[in-house]
């Protein structure tokens, strides 16, 4: 009986062993999940991409949306809706595109837009009847823009001195304006603020006239007796020729050529 007890107890060993090292050892394993769970990193949120470029398309005098313009960002094209606004398939590579903006009635604007910073672009247009690009308004000398409809009373936006005397009216188109004061000075200036854009200084020169915008040209009559035009966009001076003799009025281009009289009579 002694022996049969001995077997038994014997035998029990292993299972008491067993019942007790098993849960230790699920145990540990619980704790070694845990631990590495707690350092399992979160995961990283993802940052969602516009899918699209947008694009709003502004009237650049009334500040107005413009609708049914054409918007072209590279090879790619949209009409903007009724708030101006247009949305094109995002390029996968490139990220600078050229933009082209035009409108019914309103000159094409041309830029270049870095697509990758500047998922939303806003562009201004300028209507051709509200500019004033040349002396007198138009060919005619009309002194008159009729799609223009401001009446008084006026009030002041802002003023700045320009050095010397205005004996002529200032040229305007797409925001900017284009004068020369009686020492020979060009200068650009914005229309929204009176910021000065560009300055030109005519060697020894005097203006007596306005000038006027022929694209991106500002053509410009001298008292000096020459006619000179420059880049409007940078005032770069690109070419200038002496007539011989002052020149009073002001430039009337007309198919690429520029009409005017000098004081000797040609």
């Amino acid at each position: 009986m002694s022996r049969y007890r001995d077997r038994v107890a014997r035998g029990r060993l292993p299972i008491a062993l067993l019942l007790v090292t098993a849960p230790a050892a699920i145990a540990a394993g619980c704790g070694e999940t845990s631990r590495q769970a707690a350092l399992k990193p979160p995961p990283v949120p993802k940052v969602a991409h516009p899918r699209g470029v947008k694009v709003e398309v502004f009237d650049g005098d009334l500040g107005r949306p413009v609708a049914r313009a054409r918007v072209h960002l590279g090879r790619v094209a949209a009409r903007t809706n009724r708030r101006g606004v247009a949305v094109l398939r995002r390029p996968r590579h490139r990220r600078l595109l050229p933009l082209r903006v035009s409108a019914k009635g309103y000159d094409t604007r041309e830029l270049h837009v870095n697509v990758r910073r500047k998922p939303l672009s806003g562009v201004r247009i300028f209507r051709r009847s509200l500019q004033w690009t040349l002396y007198g308004a138009n060919d005619a000398r009309t002194q008159t823009q009729p799609s223009i409809h401001l009446r008084p009373p006026f009030r002041v936006i802002w003023s700045r001195p320009l050095g010397g005397l205005l004996e002529y009216p200032a040229v305007v188109t797409d925001g900017v304006a284009y004068i020369g004061n009686a020492w020979g000075s060009v200068r650009e200036l914005a229309m929204g603020n009176g910021t000065l854009g560009w300055r030109f200084d005519i060697p020894h020169g005097k203006l007596a006239s306005s000038p006027a915008v022929v694209g991106d040209d500002l053509v410009v009559h001298g008292m000096d007796g020459h006619v000179w035009v420059f880049n409007r966009h940078n005032g770069r001076l690109l070419w200038h020729r002496r007539i011989g003799s002052p020149i009073e009025s002001s430039p009337l281009v007309w198919h690429g050529l520029d009409f005017f009289g000098a004081w000797n009579g040609n």
